[in-house]
C-alpha cells in the first residue's frame, strides 16, 4: 500500500532506540517497524479442523497461499517458515 502511495501519503520513521526505520517489505516482515505494522490472525477452533473436512482444507488453502495472496492485495507476507510451522500444526490437528 505505500508504495502504491508513496505521492500522497507522508512515510512514519519508527525509532525504538536503534535509529529511525522506514516502512518497507523488509522492515514490516522482519517486525522491525514496529508497532505501527502487525500480522493478521485468523483463527479456527481445533474440533472444527478435526470433525469438518472443509475447514481443514480452507485452512490449508490459505496457508498454502496466503504469502502471494496478501502481496496481490498490498499487504506483506510474514516470513515463509511462519507459514511453515502453521500447516504443521495444522496437520497434527487432522
Amino acid at each position: 500500500m505505500i508504495e502504491e502511495n508513496k505521492k500522497t501519503i507522508n512515510v512514519v520513521p519508527i525509532d525504538g532506540g536503534d535509529g529511525p526505520v522506514e516502512p518497507n517489505n523488509e522492515s514490516i516482515e522482519s517486525g522491525e517497524y514496529a508497532p505501527l505494522s502487525r500480522p493478521l490472525f485468523t483463527y479456527v477452533k481445533n474440533s472444527a479442523v478435526k470433525e469438518q473436512e472443509e475447514v481443514y482444507d480452507f485452512v490449508k488453502f490459505m496457508l498454502e497461499n496466503a504469502a502471494e495472496l496478501s502481496e496481490d492485495v498490498g499487504y506483506v507476507k510474514l516470513p515463509e517458515d511462519q507459514y511453515t510451522k502453521q500447516l504443521e500444526i495444522l496437520e497434527t490437528l487432522k
